[in-house]
């Protein structure tokens, strides 16, 4: 399986965080890092598995929505606090 590396856009506000697109090429603001397959350009989505909250953690992703929800159900602890969401690949932010 061929990756690449997209950097997951993060949107604040006072309160809370979360993930709200992504993009192929560095961007401005806070983002986080992650290698998804590269289908998923061509796909132009990609789904994530976060916990919101004043931080954002992102801890998978994919352009296939089992493989996250594979990696929510190996979760012991607090796994109701993460939700996954389809973001869609932007070319700018």
């Amino acid at each position: 399986m061929e990756t690449t590396t997209v950097h997951i856009l993060v949107e604040r506000t006072r309160r809370d965080a979360r993930p709200v697109a992504v993009s192929a090429r560095p961007t401005v603001g806070q983002s986080t890092m992650m290698k998804v397959e590269r289908e998923a350009l061509a796909a132009g989505y990609i789904f994530v598995l976060y916990r919101g909250g004043r931080t954002c953690k992102v801890l998978s992703a994919s352009v296939h929505r089992d493989r996250v929800e594979m990696v929510k159900g190996r979760l012991t602890k607090r796994r109701e606090a993460y939700a996954i969401a389809q973001l869609p690949i932007v070319e700018a932010w």
